[in-house]
């Protein structure tokens, strides 16, 4: 245990750091990782004072030759890595050198013997170097490309490291540089790299030559190392290296011969596969695309001897996992590039591979036909592997192949399991002869690897038992969004055969040949998916037979689970087709009366299935529920009308049909009602519609009002607070869906629930006064608070679905502010928060028509609010938030308004954003930019507004967006600081104003004194010197009207501020224009 005396001696700044110093040192860092939460809290207490040392970083070297810790020197390198982030240019020219020199030979020592066990310590010691690499390669170390090339004639390991020095160094500048460097850096190290690489490319040609021609005399790990190098650079280096030289023909297909490299030779083909030639003469192009697919048959001509192509690779997976499962993993690797390399060759060349294959004069014309059918066997085959990443790469490409298909329109095609010999056909073409081969092999595999669809509730656990699924796989569902719309493709492309291969699994599941939870689900859900891909005959053919053999399905197999899995699928494929649901009303029918049976069934997540699907149904079919139909053919073969809409029956037998049910699924039950009703075609008949759905509750609404008339005590009833929460959530269910023809309804419980708004909550807020604040976690004042929400969702609810304004306005707004004011009189803990939400969506749906009563609404809500959250930035983190939306709706929706309201009010209104867009929180910080954008962009078209508004806010305004855009805790918001920055520096520029910005600006135009005070204001910053942050702000000035070029300046300026500058350096071209930056071109 490191003892308090050590500790002071450690942290003692005027002790020479030394080697009993580190040995202490060590024994903090070991206390760190150790298990003791008191020993871990005190050394990261010791650490943080260390770190805060701006001289620590100097004692780098003798912490690394004195500490026997790994994590010590580890440590001690990552600050020094970000001093060299952060202040090297302000270190003395020696002292530099002294670093760089330092580092240089540190990563030659330890990189020069096997390093197993501190590859930690020796990436992070490269990435050192590579900092500084960053900085000093354009001015003091030109030759640094040459250094590190000839450093690696020492030894092997030496070389390795530095070919992954130089891996590290490209994609530090090609990917990640954009947040790291400027615009100009960026620039000049690619050009750097770009001048550099014929002697990189010498340095890993070479490898691989003495590879080949010696195999013994390299390690395997340098031959690695160097084609992981290689592979690195192929996307952005000069073409010639790659087609005029023997690269590809030579050296990549040797090590595509050798078992321990061919999955990085093939990541290397990749890289080369996916390149787009696209400049040069046609006749340049053409001889690069033809060595392009010799390249691929040079791949596939390979791989064939490896995995034949006649060779199942699920069959050679199952082996290889039974025989010598520790091939497993690095023959997934294969095939997981293999599958990368054809769907990306496929992808970039087959727009130009397609014509040649149609040309009939084209003397290769058979071979790239052929070639091309392997490459689409092969990816048939990896879609079949059950490696997740495998599948969705294969998934994609099938995905993008089809649209490609679906888009030319259709064309005849050919049908056969069979790999047909083309020569033997002079007609034969890709659209007959080889696509519809492959896709035949596609539509089984998709079929019996369909994604699980969201709506679907039902599924296997680890046990293979059906169970309600808790929570959604996202990742799932993307999967089967790309899924379904290849499945729509694919029968599109050829419905024949997709028919065919669908009715063949249904059959087998009927016969127990393939039956099982898992093949049922996934052909469901293929059937459910192609929804609307049909023309409506075949849609109405395929689906009558598809829901026959389910039901048969249901008689035939025993167990309530198979019944259950067998339902939920045939919920779910018939929610999947509403039009022929709508062509076939008696079909529905019976589809809808099946799901009140499934209402009924007790087994987990039918009932929630068949709820679900009534809702889908009633979406997409609520016009068919309330007109009359004919009834089924009679033996005369008549077809005599139905005596009323089915919505009666409906509505007249849901207390039997949703008895089994819980609230949550009766309210679904309710919202399904809703948008049928909503279809019926006059007000009045919607009117008795709801009423009859309503009744029941009305009526139990009615006796809790009157009975409460009498004794009040009946309210704070747990079952009538239980009660009336599911009347109020019933109504906004119904609301949603039905839209403004709701109001009726509405109007008979209006003013009764407001008033119940009011008693519940000043009930909550003497309880709160009398108790103190532990009386809201009581049980009974929990259901009250909720009673109050579901007021509040019901009311908002109709507002924002409403349609006719001025009723809305006329009839249902002036009773709100009762809520406002009591949300006014309201203790802080007691103030429902969605208050706020409800009058943002008044304002956003109604301010033209509230005017009067905008001014009184801001004066409640402001007076009642700022108070709770200007005291600090975390007290009353719902009302902040919700407050900031009221207040967005406000500036967007009444603007004039917000400037009517008195002066000091407006004061307010301004700091309230402010204090948004300095908050921590990410969503109010965006808030408060956002509604400022507003004001400013509504600013700007008045001149005269403008002149009074920044007359006392400019100033005020720009040193805060000053201080958020300078503060990397606010990064995120970066695109709004640029857009509100730009809005003020262009009024200015542009002359837009003529009053002043400030008070004694010295006879300074307004763009004289804020370009200035700006430059005052960034000067505190010791990051950057003034002559600099006067280039800077000069930039911002000359770009502030094009915004894109503003962001470019901007970030340049950001970037340069987390580096100290010295005087020398210059970041700026003349004139102060940022370059722009072309990502993936070198050297422009």
């Amino acid at each position: 245990t490191v003892m308090d005396p050590q500790l002071s001696r450690l942290l003692d700044r005027s002790i020479p750091f030394d080697a009993e110093k580190v040995k202490v040192l060590d024994e903090v860092v070991e206390a760190m990782y150790g298990r003791n939460p008191n020993h871990v809290n005190m050394a990261n207490q010791v650490l943080s004072e260390l770190k805060e040392d701006p001289n620590f970083w100097l004692y780098t070297d003798i912490i690394i030759e004195h500490s026997q810790n790994p994590n010590t020197k580890m440590n001690a390198l990552l600050i020094l890595q970000d001093t060299i982030k952060t202040r090297w240019n302000i270190l003395p020219a020696d002292q530099k050198n002294a670093i760089k020199n330092y580092m240089v030979e540190y990563v030659i020592k330890i990189s020069s013997v096997p390093h197993s066990k501190e590859n930690t310590l020796l990436n992070i010691a490269n990435l050192v170097l590579i900092q500084i690499v960053k900085y000093e390669w354009s001015t003091t170390w030109k030759n640094f490309i040459p250094e590190l090339c000839a450093a690696c004639k020492r030894n092997q390991y030496i070389c390795e490291n530095n070919l992954n020095l130089l891996r590290q160094l490209s994609e530090e500048i090609i990917e990640y540089s954009k947040n790291q460097m400027t615009s100009k850096q960026i620039q000049e190290l690619k050009g750097n790299m770009y001048n550099e690489f014929t002697t990189i490319y010498q340095l890993c040609y070479d490898i691989c030559k003495t590879c080949i021609t010696q195999p013994d005399s390299v390690r395997p790990q340098l031959i690695k190392a160097c084609l992981e190098t290689l592979c690195g650079f192929l996307g952005w280096i000069p073409l010639a290296y790659i087609f005029l030289t023997d690269l590809v023909d030579n050296i990549l297909v040797y090590f595509l011969n050798q078992p321990a490299f061919r999955a990085l030779a093939l990541k290397c083909f990749n890289e080369i596969a996916v390149l787009k030639v696209e400049e040069g003469s046609i006749d340049e192009m053409n001889q690069i695309r033809g060595k392009l697919f010799q390249m691929f048959s040079l791949v596939i001509q390979t791989i064939s001897n490896v995995l034949p192509i006649d060779v199942s690779l699920v069959a050679e997976r199952k082996k290889i996992e039974q025989t010598a499962r520790a091939q497993l993993q690095p023959f997934e690797v294969l095939c997981r590039q293999l599958s990368l390399f054809l769907t990306g060759f496929l992808v970039t060349n087959l727009e130009w591979i397609e014509p040649q294959c149609e040309n009939q004069s084209f003397s290769e014309r058979f071979l790239m036909i052929e070639l091309l059918q392997k490459g689409l066997s092969y990816i048939v085959r990896l879609s079949e592997l059950p490696e997740d990443q495998i599948f969705k790469i294969c998934v994609e490409f099938w995905h993008w192949f089809t649209n490609k298909l679906v888009s030319r329109g259709p064309s005849d095609s050919l049908s056969g399991d069979n790999i047909l010999f083309l020569k033997s056909n002079n007609n034969a073409n890709l659209r007959t002869s080889v696509y519809p081969v492959a896709l035949t092999h596609v539509r089984k595999i998709m079929i019996s690897r369909m994604a699980k669809p969201q709506e679907v509730l039902i599924v296997l656990d680890e046990t293979g038992y059906p169970v309600r699924e808790v929570i959604q796989n996202t990742e799932n569902n993307a999967l089967y969004e790309i899924m379904k719309e290849l499945m729509i493709n694919l029968a599109r492309l050829d419905w024949d055969n997709m028919s065919t291969i669908l009715k063949t699994k249904l059959e087998a599941q009927l016969d127990g040949t393939e039956w099982s939870f898992d093949n049922l689900n996934s052909l469901c859900w293929a059937i459910g998916t192609i929804s609307g891909a049909l023309i409506e005959t075949e849609e109405k053919h395929f689906l009558i037979f598809t829901i026959r053999l389910l039901l048969n399905l249901v008689d035939l197999r025993k167990g309530k689970e198979n019944k259950a899995i067998v339902a939920s699928n045939i919920m779910y494929v018939v929610g999947q087709y509403p039009r022929f649901l709508r062509a076939n009303w008696n079909f529905l029918k019976t589809v809808v009366k099946k799901l009140f049976e499934f209402m009924k069934e007790p087994f987990p997540g039918v009932m929630e299935m068949a709820c679900n699907t009534f809702l889908k149904i009633a979406i997409e079919t609520k016009e068919e529920f309330v007109i009359i139909h004919n009834r089924p053919e009679d033996l005369s073969g008549n077809r005599p009308p139905e005596t009323e809409p089915f919505v009666n029956d409906i509505i007249r037998k849901m207390p039997e049909t949703t008895a089994m049910l819980e609230a949550p699924l009766k309210l679904i039950f309710y919202e399904s009602l809703g948008h049928i009703i909503s279809a019926a075609n006059d007000f009045q008949r919607i009117e008795f519609l709801v009423s009859s759905a309503l009744e029941d509750l009305w009526t139990t609404w009615k006796n809790i009002i009157s009975e409460a008339d009498a004794n009040l005590d009946i309210l704070r009833n747990e079952e009538c607070l239980l009660t009336l929460s599911f009347i109020l959530k019933a109504h906004e269910r119904m609301a949603s869906a039905i839209k403004h023809p709701f109001f009726p309804a509405l109007a008979k419980i209006y003013i009764e629930a407001i008033k119940l708004y009011c008693f519940y909550s000043d009930f909550i807020n003497t309880q709160a006064r009398q108790r103190g604040k532990s009386a809201l976690h009581d049980h009974f004042i929990k259901k009250m608070k909720t009673v109050r929400k579901d007021v509040l969702r019901l009311i908002q609810t109709f507002v924002e679905n409403s349609d006719d304004p001025v009723l809305v306005a006329g009839e249902f707004v002036a009773p709100m502010l009762d809520l406002l004011q009591d949300f006014a009189n309201n203790i802080n803990e007691v103030k429902e928060e969605n208050v706020l939400l409800l009058f943002a969506a008044v304002l956003n749906k109604l301010a033209g028509h509230v005017a009067e009563l905008v001014p009184k609404i801001l004066e409640l809500i402001f007076e009642s609010t700022i108070g709770m959250i200007s005291a600090d930035f975390n007290s009353y983190p719902d009302h902040r938030l919700n407050f900031f939306e009221f207040l967005k709706a406000a500036t967007s929706n009444c603007l004039e308004a917000v400037f009517s309201i008195p002066e000091e009010a407006f004061r307010i209104l301004m700091n309230c954003i402010v204090w948004a867009f300095k908050h921590e929180h990410p969503t109010i910080h965006e808030m408060g930019l956002d509604i400022l954008i507003v004001i400013l962009k509504n600013v700007n078209t008045n001149a005269d507004i403008a002149n009074r508004f920044y007359g006392i806010y400019y100033i005020l305004i720009l040193n805060d967006i000053l201080y958020v855009t300078t503060d990397s805790a606010y990064k995120n918001g970066f695109k709004q600081h640029a857009i509100i920055l730009s809005l003020l520096i262009s009024v200015v520029t542009t002359n837009f104003l003529s009053a002043p910005v400030a008070e004694n600006q010295n006879g300074l135009s307004n763009k004289e004194y804020v370009y200035q005070h700006i430059v005052n204001w960034l000067s505190e910053f010791q990051t950057i010197t003034k002559a600099q942050t006067e280039a800077h702000v000069a930039n911002l000035f000359q770009t502030a009207e094009k915004l894109s070029d503003f962001k470019i300046a901007l970030r340049d300026y950001l970037i340069n501020l987390t580096q100290f500058s010295g005087e020398t350096e210059a970041f700026m071209e003349e004139g102060g224009n940022a370059q722009k930056r072309k990502d993936g071109e070198m050297g422009n």
